[in-house]
């Protein structure tokens, strides 16, 4: 056999130009395919078919153009055409052109592929679904007495913190998981609810001096026992953590047979000897979950009692210090006092365990409450590195970062926290948060609905809902203040419930029901921001400016702890009180002393901290006559807003995050018109009805004349639009027998 002349006549008659245009041309067939699969929902066999057809057509080419020739008069068979006559060099050519044109075609579709398709998420995403996931359900008291839940639910909670330590192994959030504490739901729903394919689960029976344990892992799917085992114990109060230890290394060690193929086990389990300190912090735990200001106070407690039993429990004190954050925010405290007590507990709690996440975000809380924000950051960061598993440090890191900048990575930050424990309230609300913020109403509507029907008992849920009727993309202030009450009249002494009524009432000028929800919140939470805050709203009714600075001049003074700010805190702090005393020349005085860069020509671009302050800061400027420096700053201001405007600065499509920095603008140009036009817009298109209030505030301080004929056409529709909702809700109250005739 002559393989020279074989391959001769293989080049002549264009069957390896056929082979490899065909190969080109399925592998390219192959990759559109499977790209728009998933876009196009297109079945899962598809591509498996269209694969198969490509093989299957490749050697039946070869054998075409093998045996067939084309020739001017058409396709005809390779032995009838004359060797003088054939055209297979000209085919050859036209095979060549088919070629490079493929090929500038696959260069291209990978290209766009690469560019507008970035598969890494997809990638992760698919190493994940590749771990195994499973949640800890709280194991079950089934003990006569019903006198051992503290050390079922710690057990419980110590399989849950080592197994979310695993970076192969996907856990459900303690939150969610303990959300079916003392239920008998089907295992499929649990685990469709949890997203996860396994449930381990227990129980334990104390009888006498005996302890029994149960556990049990099931895979969801068909409810199949994958593995189960009782343990028998002598039962002493002294060997309780001994015991707990004991079962829970060997339920682990189970575990990873059953579902990692491991058997290593080095975790630490026990945080603390003392039961009683245990119990303390599990119920401390609990009582964070719907951040109600008098359950917070009921965690202090628990805190300090495990504290107390054990002075070398670092995640009390971590808790403690947490707690004191939410006091602030949520309940009534004193600000200073409370600052100095979350760095004091963070900072113990570092000092004895300097691998402890939740210590690092303890640490973060401070630096936030005190404004120091970079630092707030990067110790929440390295509480999401030590503890990437814990959905609320995952949340209070994505928090933690600058929205402007990084407003991306907070979204996705979010939706890890979701994903990590779906069931948590305060985790559900700030993806409704960061749903908001991408303008995805409908999302953010539905997940807040979701979180009522899960969370009943957490008010800032109900309150977010019912804020979807206040503002976008509703407006409507008078059935938003019908849910509310009566919601006021279902927990009548929750600070949130009462602290969004009042303002509600205010913002209707129904003034009587204010004061005295003002009153009740004085007397049971004196010490709340809140309560400062409707005192203030209080003190701007008459619309007198020098009254309004006064009021707000002493809210600041009382919500921020001079004495721990910042420097740029500092800075804020002494340009606001200034200002609201109207002292222009000292306020710049100041403003040098601290900023002084402010007077040169050096500055071009203006960080988004500073951003805080420049437009008073302008104003100031404007108002002692240094207005050749406030002309230079205010481009440099407008360019700094800029870079994080989405739609070049058009207030008709930009989100409304970005609307104030063009009133703002606007404000400092002395643009009425414009300003009024942006009011209009904001109040009647996009429906913002409740935060008027908070734009008089801000043209106070920038020194607007509020009395301008703008202004003044534009405030006398809203305030028509408000008196027919006013009108509704006094019917309402009439009806309700609150109000009488």
């Amino acid at each position: 056999m002559n393989f020279k002349k074989i391959i001769s006549e293989l080049k002549r008659r264009n069957v390896f130009k056929v082979a490899t245009a065909y190969a080109i041309t399925g592998w390219l067939i192959i990759q559109i395919v499977t790209s728009i699969k998933q876009p196009l929902s297109l079945p899962n066999w598809f591509d498996t078919i269209t694969i198969i057809f490509v093989f299957i057509g490749f050697p039946i080419s070869l054998i075409f153009a093998w045996a067939f020739e084309l020739t001017p008069d058409g396709l005809k068979k390779t032995e009838t055409v004359k060797l003088e006559e054939s055209k297979t060099s000209d085919t050859g050519k036209r095979l060549n052109r088919i070629i490079i044109g493929i090929l500038t075609i696959l260069i291209a579709f990978l290209v766009f592929d690469r560019i507008f398709y970035d598969h890494s998420d997809n990638e992760n995403n698919s190493n994940l679904s590749k771990f195994p996931s499973i949640a800890v359900l709280p194991f079950a008291d089934m003990s006569p007495e019903k006198d051992q839940e503290y050390f079922s639910d710690g057990l419980s909670e110590e399989l849950l913190n080592v197994l979310a330590k695993r970076k192969d192994l996907k856990v459900a959030g303690r939150t969610s998981s303990f959300k079916f504490k003392g239920q008998n739901d089907d295992i499929k729903l649990i685990g469709k609810e949890l997203g996860v394919e396994h449930i381990l689960e227990g129980s334990v029976r104390k009888s006498g001096d005996k302890i029994r344990i149960t556990a049990q892992l099931i895979k969801v799917a068909d409810g199949f026992h994958m593995w189960s085992e009782t343990y028998d114990r002598d039962y002493t109060a002294s060997d309780l953590f001994k015991i707990q230890d004991e079962i829970s290394k060997h339920v682990l060690n189970q575990l990873k047979i059953t579902l990692l193929n491991d058997t290593a086990s080095s975790e630490k389990l026990t945080i603390t000897k003392n039961t009683k300190a245990y119990e303390a912090y599990l119920k401390g735990n609990q009582l964070l979950v719907n951040r109600n200001a008098k359950e917070i106070e009921k965690a202090i407690e628990s805190y300090k009692t495990a504290i107390k039993l054990d002075k070398n429990f670092a995640e009390a004190y971590a808790g403690l210090a947490i707690s004191y954050r939410h006091l602030i925010n949520y309940g009534s405290f004193d600000k200073t006092e409370g600052i100095k007590n979350i760095i004091y507990n963070a900072s113990r709690a570092l000092l004895l365990d300097n691998t402890l996440g939740i210590a690092y975000a303890s640490l973060g809380h401070y630096y936030a409450q005190i404004g120091d924000f970079d630092m707030s950051s990067l110790a929440h960061k390295k509480a999401y590195e030590l503890t990437p598993s814990n959905a609320e440090i995952v949340m209070w890191y994505a928090s933690s970062l600058n929205l402007n900048e990084k407003k991306e990575v907070v979204y996705k930050l979010y939706k890890e926290a979701y994903e990590k424990d779906p069931l948590s309230p305060i985790v559900i609300q700030n993806l409704v948060f960061s749903y908001k913020l991408n303008n995805e109403l409908e999302k953010a509507m539905n997940l807040a609905k979701e979180n009522v029907r899960l969370n009943p008992n957490y008010m800032p849920g109900r309150i977010e809902l019912i804020n979807f009727l206040k503002d976008e993309p509703n407006g409507k202030l008078d059935e938003a203040f019908k849910e509310t009450f009566k919601l006021y009249k279902e927990f009548p002494s929750d600070l949130e419930v009462l602290s969004s009524l009042a303002m509600q009432a205010e913002d209707l000028k129904l003034y009587e029901l204010s004061d005295s929800l003002n009153a009740q919140m004085k007397n049971d939470y004196p010490k709340s921001l809140q309560t400062e805050y409707q005192s203030f709203l209080k003190s701007q009714r008459s619309l007198d400016v020098k009254n309004t600075k006064k009021s707000l001049r002493d809210f600041f003074i009382k919500s921020t702890s001079s004495d721990l700010s910042t420097q740029e805190d500092k800075i804020l702090q002494d340009i606001f009180l200034l200002t609201t005393e109207e002292n222009y020349q000292a306020t710049f005085n100041e403003l040098v002393k601290i900023y002084p860069q402010i007077t040169t020509d050096t500055i071009t671009v203006i960080t988004n901290e500073q951003q805080k302050f420049y437009p008073e800061a302008i104003t100031i400027l404007q108002k002692i006559g240094k207005t050749k420096i406030a002309e230079r700053l205010i481009p440099i201001l407008e360019k700094s807003y800029a870079l994080n405007y989405e739609f070049g600065g058009n207030y008709k499509k930009e989100p409304k995050s970005n609307l104030w920095k063009i009133r703002n603008i606007a404000i400092i140009k002395k643009d009425y018109k414009l300003i009024a036009e942006m009011d209009s817009y904001l109040y009647f298109e996009r429906k913002d009805k409740s935060n008027t209030n908070n734009n008089f505030i801000n043209d106070i301080i920038l020194d607007l004349d509020i009395n301008n004929k703008y202004l003044q056409k534009v405030r006398q529709r809203i305030e028509e639009d408000k008196a027919k909702m006013k009108a509704n809700v006094i019917f309402y109250l009439k009806q309700e027998g609150t109000l009488k005739n």
